[in-house]
Order: structure tokens, then C-alpha cells, then sequence
């Protein structure tokens, strides 16, 4: 799950969505990038750890 500082489509939905899985204890990667918004910069960390799993041996 990833989000940005600026990201002014979605705002902090991403961070609320966080919040509840780890109250309730859901393992989850979560990125929150300074500066970022709902584009390249916040989406690519998180496609680089989700490529690594999908094709993780």
C-alpha cells in the first residue's frame, strides 16, 4: 500500500486503510512517500517490492 504527502486525489485514504489492517494485525507492506503524489514517484517503490513477490521462487 503507497501513498504520497501531496496526493490530492486521494488524500489520506491510503493511510487509513493502513491504520485498520494493522490495529487489526494484517500483514502488510506499507510506503508513504515525502513529496509524493498519486503518480511515478509514490507508485514505483511499491511496484518494486510487489514484482519482487509475485515472482518470488
Amino acid at each position: 500500500m503507497s501513498a504520497g504527502s501531496n496526493d490530492t486525489l486521494i488524500y489520506s485514504a491510503p493511510e487509513g486503510y493502513h491504520n485498520t489492517m494493522t490495529q487489526v494485525g494484517t500483514d502488510h507492506i506499507w510506503h508513504y512517500v515525502q513529496r509524493g503524489d498519486h503518480g511515478g514517484k509514490t507508485i514505483r517503490p511499491h511496484m518494486y517490492y510487489f514484482v519482487r513477490e509475485v515472482f518470488k521462487a
